[in-house]
């Protein structure tokens, strides 16, 4: 298992490369408490809350980032850990009931059918991110940089990135 400090990093990276592609980060570690009778019977964390808006400060939609950091000893992630996510997003208190599940490692086959399953018994809308997307992501915000910068470079590993990322 990993440190906290590198979910941490990984996090940050993440509300990171979301804010360089135009998303507004609003909240960081969103707490959800479900009580019953006085008893708290769930009480779960969203990692990230985002905002797009196609007008600043005119509706914008919203989404939950859950961030699963893997070493290559753990692997992906699995289809139980999307299916937690989206029972997340259906509690009382959720801001949405959209949301990206963001991985530096992949899924499992399965995943995709988790995610279509979500949406047709809870109305619930999850986007996968997997290595590739985030690495494609990073280079178009890398191109946007340079582009601005005027300079070129060797372009960091994720995990240099991450690592290097302040928390």
């Amino acid at each position: 298992m990993y440190s906290n400090d590198i979910g941490r990093r990984f996090e940050a990276w993440t509300a990171q490369l979301f804010k360089d592609h135009g998303y507004n980060v609003t909240e960081r570690r969103f707490r959800i408490r479900e009580e019953r009778r006085g008893q708290v019977v769930n009480d779960s964390e969203i990692d990230l809350i985002i905002e797009e808006s196609l007008l600043p400060g005119l509706f914008p939609t919203r989404y939950a980032v859950e961030c699963k950091y893997r070493t290559p000893d753990e692997g992906v992630v699995s289809r139980k850990e999307i299916a937690d996510f989206g029972l997340k997003l259906r509690l009382p208190g959720s801001p949405t009931r959209e949301g990206f599940v963001v991985t530096n490692t992949g899924y499992v086959e399965q995943a995709q059918a988790a995610v279509r399953q979500l949406k047709k018994d809870f109305k619930v809308h999850i986007r996968l991110y997997s290595r590739e997307d985030l690495e494609r992501l990073d280079y178009q915000r890398l191109n946007l940089w340079q582009k601005r910068n005027a300079k070129k470079g060797k372009r960091p590993s994720l995990e240099e990135q991450i690592q290097n990322t302040r928390i």
